[in-house]
């Protein structure tokens, strides 16, 4: 789970044109899709997200990953509702 901007519309020429969405917003979440299998977990988050959320989410940090694409390290998180809200 991420909050970004995507550009989103029909993009493409006359022959060819497609309904899609570019960006970070749509990328950075189908990455961490894979962290989420590697990590053997059904929901991850961004650390952004957690924030955004004033950390009123019962997380659980699975520390930091670099995501395909990336590279500084970003924080990363699941929902737990077995441990104390971070």
């Amino acid at each position: 789970m991420t909050r970004w901007t995507a550009l989103v519309g029909n993009i493409g020429s006359a022959e060819r044109l497609s309904y899609t969405a570019i960006g970070d917003a749509v990328n950075f979440p189908s990455r961490l899709i894979g962290v989420a299998k590697d990590k053997g977990v059904e929901i991850v988050l961004s650390g952004e997200t957690l924030e955004r959320a004033d950390r009123r989410l019962d997380a659980r940090s699975l520390g930091k990953t670099v995501v395909r694409g990336k590279s500084q390290p970003a924080p990363i998180f699941t929902l737990d509702r077995k441990s104390p809200p971070i």
